[in-house]
């Protein structure tokens, strides 16, 4: 999902993923040997506004 990012800068756009949704598009836009891990963040005073945060590690996948 897109959002207006909150940073004051009025022209700014932020991508809102799940870590479904940003490990298919490791896939998609990649050749797809990736691995994907995310845990979810508490989210820290001054940004309570935009709710859970996530944060991802993305591996490239040893060749078999």
């Amino acid at each position: 999902m897109e959002r207006p990012r909150y940073s004051g800068l009025p022209d700014r756009k932020m991508m809102c993923h799940s870590p479904e949704s940003f490990s298919r598009l490791w896939d998609e836009a990649t050749d797809g040997h990736w691995q994907v891990e995310s845990a979810t963040l508490k989210p820290l005073e001054y940004i309570e506004r935009f709710g859970q945060m996530l944060t991802f590690v993305v591996r490239k996948k040893a060749e078999e």
